[in-house]
This record gives structure tokens, sequence and C-alpha cells, in this order.
């Protein structure tokens, strides 16, 4: 499977070098203007993320007039491509990556150090996110990149249909006995009460809510077998989804629809109840808001159920940020664009336009678009954990995503679920 990755990774290779979507590699330094080419999945995107690409790269362009943007988008998720480039030592200035997974850890030996160009801007960020963006998520290893938000996954809910169905829409259920009453008086008053897609929706409710049922040790554990996704705790989790699935309180049609993005505007237009959310970039408090009114949500951190090591607490961690290959000939100007996109000033274009929580700490929250954002940054400042997500092999969070829906409906048991996610462990 992974020699099949590499020979399609590498066939994008040629393509991409075909189109000219190389353009900022291997360009040879010269006097005068430089132009570094960006790679990220914001770019041309619909919503706030398209928006949000466009603001800074008009910011970026007007504080850096000598340095030219060549901005160009990669289908997401782009690891196969960057791995490509990467072998090829021949891509973008600089690429957008994830840091509240593997990805950097994967990675990140690829790129540039940026401890001695941040020491101006270090102490902005909490080290957590920091950590994120290096290897072994140690510091003391180099930082390879600057997080532009921090990452992670809240319940949000429709007020109008919780009241519709005769719930307290401002005392919301917190524990999962109370959301299983709030889904019976939603299905009875005709609303689907909880919306999701299959993939990666389906990860986000499972793996969001490991976040309270894991002590940080046991999550530190899954990372080197010392903890196992078999674990007693896990199964319980993986159980409450299957039997909230097998109740009719998750949308049947989620497992036929692949993407996130329709189910998203689904919720938007009220066809469900609950959704899990982002707290950052997409289908978030910002996007939500905006389709719904910020009168008519709300937010709910996670739903408590025993055995759970902590209660009310959003796993979270850094959650994009740009980095700069060692292969890039203007790894200098590249440089600016990292910290530029990180900085105060790119943190508030984010709290303006993209509806993101940012990592830079001294961004300005008066800002924030609507109260729910408001609610969420409180969240973050007060009740935040390490994610689950950050300490999952990638190849055990590939089987997570894909055997969540045989798990929901009851094809493979809790156990068989777990088993399969270990069977991935490197």
């Amino acid at each position: 499977m992974k020699q099949e990755r590499m020979i399609a990774a590498a066939l994008t290779l040629l393509l991409m070098v075909g189109t000219g979507l190389f353009a900022g590699g291997g360009q040879e330094a010269t006097a005068g203007p430089v132009t570094i080419t960006v790679w990220d999945w914001f770019t041309g995107s619909p919503g706030s993320q398209g928006v949000l690409a466009d603001k800074l790269d008009e910011a970026f362009q007007a504080k850096y007039p000598d340095i030219k943007l060549n901005h160009e988008s990669v289908p997401h998720p782009p690891y196969d491509v960057y791995q490509a480039a990467i072998v090829g030592k021949e891509g973008a200035d600089s690429i957008l990556v994830h840091a509240n997974g593997q990805n950097f850890q994967d990675l990140g030996e690829a790129f540039v150090i940026l401890d001695d160009f941040i020491k101006d801007m270090r102490d902005q960020f909490p080290l957590a996110t920091l950590a994120d963006c290096s290897p072994e998520r140690d510091v003391g290893k180099g930082i390879r990149g600057l997080p532009m938000t921090v990452q992670g996954w809240v319940w949000y809910y429709n007020k109008q249909l919780f009241k519709q169905a005769g719930l307290n829409a401002e005392n919301p259920p917190t524990t999962w006995n109370g959301l299983l009453e709030a889904c019976a008086k939603l299905e009875a008053s005709g609303t689907i009460p909880v919306g999701f897609g299959k993939g990666i929706h389906a990860e986000m409710m499972i793996a969001g809510t490991l976040d309270q049922v894991l002590s940080d040790q046991e999550k530190r554990g899954l990372l080197n077998g010392a903890f196992k996704f078999t674990d007693r705790k896990c199964l319980v989790t993986y159980e409450k989804f299957a039997d909230l699935f097998q109740k009719g309180y998750m949308d049947p049609e989620g497992l036929t629809v692949p993407l996130l993005r329709e189910k998203g505007e689904e919720f938007m237009a009220g066809k469900s109840a609950i959704f899990r959310g982002f707290i950052s970039d997409i289908f978030n408090w910002f996007e939500f808001g905006q389709a719904l009114g910020p009168e008519n949500l709300g937010v709910i951190p996670n739903f408590y159920f025993e055995p759970s090591t902590h209660r009310g607490v959003v796993g979270a961690a850094g959650g994009v940020g740009y980095a700069v290959p060692s292969y890039s000939d203007h790894q200098d100007a590249a440089v600016k664009w990292v910290k530029f996109t990180a900085s105060i000033e790119g943190a508030n274009l984010l709290l303006k336009n993209g509806g993101a929580v940012p990592a830079n700490k001294e961004a300005d929250r008066s800002l924030v678009a609507n109260e729910v954002g408001v609610d969420v940054m409180d969240l973050i400042a007060n009740n935040l954990v390490p994610p689950t997500k950050a300490f999952t092999q990638t190849p055990q969070w590939n089987v997570l995503r894909s055997h969540a829906p045989l798990m929901l409906t009851g094809e493979i048991s809790a156990r068989e679920y777990g088993e399969e996610i270990e069977k991935a462990r490197e």
C-alpha cells in the first residue's frame, strides 16, 4: 500500500511539474524581487478559508513588496504531494501542514529549523503549540513551523431546534444520558438529532470524545503502545457511538456521504440539531454563526460518561502552520511568510476573516465575530487538554477513520474495531 501511494505521489509530482505547479522550487537566487511559491488547501477554496487566503496574501504583499507570492492550491490531504516534493527536492518554498496530528512528526526533518529566526516572537505562542511543530513534540529538537491556529473539536447545537423540541436551549445536556434524552425529543419533533458524514466526521466524534475519557499519560502511551486502543475506556467510548447510531439518533444518510462539507451545510440549513465541528478553519463558530445567526448557536465541549478522566474539556493543539522545506532556494523570504501568517497581524486577520482561534496569544480578542467564538476561546483558555489525535500514529489514525462506519453499524464489534486500530501500529 505504501508503494502504491509513493507511485501515485510520483505521478502527481510529474503532473505538477508539467503544469508549472513546481515553479517555486529549484530557483536560482537572484538580486531584486524574489518570488516564493506557497502551497496550501486554503487558496481558492469556498467559504472563509478562501477569503482568508486572499486577505493574507494582500497584507503580506503590502508589507513585503519585494517578495512576490505565487500562491497555489494543493488537494487535501496534501501529504503524498508533499512527500514527492521532498523526495525530488523540488517544490514550494512554503507549505501548510497540520500540526495537530503526526504530520510535523513525519515530515519535520525535511523542514528548516526556525529557532534562530523567531526569537522576536517565540513568546507569543503557548509552548504546547510550538511543540506540535517540533520533532517528537520536543522544542529542544528544533521548531520546524509556526502554528497559525489552535484546532480541536466541540459540539455545536441549534438553539432554535432545541426550543422546538421542548428543550432548554440555554441549558443544554452535558452528559451522555442527557444527550440521549435530548436526541429522543429532537427525533420526536421531526429533527435529525446528530448530523454527521462518514470518514473524517466519525473520527472527529470518536477521537474528540476520547480526549475527555483518557488521561494525559494514557494518551502519551498510545504513541508507543504502553496504552492501547483496546483498553476498556476506549471500548466503552466506541460502544456509546454504536448505540447512538443504532438508536437512530445519528443521521443514517451520513454513512453514504463521504464529504464533511455536505453535512456541515445541512446543519447550517437547520436540517440537524447537533454537529461535531471544528474550533478553527471551517464548520466552526464563525461559519455556523453566520448561517444560523449567533443567537441560535450554542457550544458544548463534550458529553460526559464514566469512565472518563476529565469533564467539560476540549482536546486541542496546534492546528495548521506553514513550514519551509530545506530544498527551498529562497528560505529567508519564505521564513518571512511563515512568520507573517502566525504574527499578531496574521492572527487578527484570522479572527476577522477566517473564524479561526489563533495560536498567537496576543491576538485582539475584540475582533471575534460573535459570542459563540468568545465562548470557544474561553473553553480553550480554561479547559484545554492534549488531543488523542496528537498521540496517534498515522497508520492507526487511518484505520480509526476507515473502520468507524463498520463499528457504528455493528458489522464489527467495538473490540474488533480497537483490534484493527492496534494492528496498524508501526
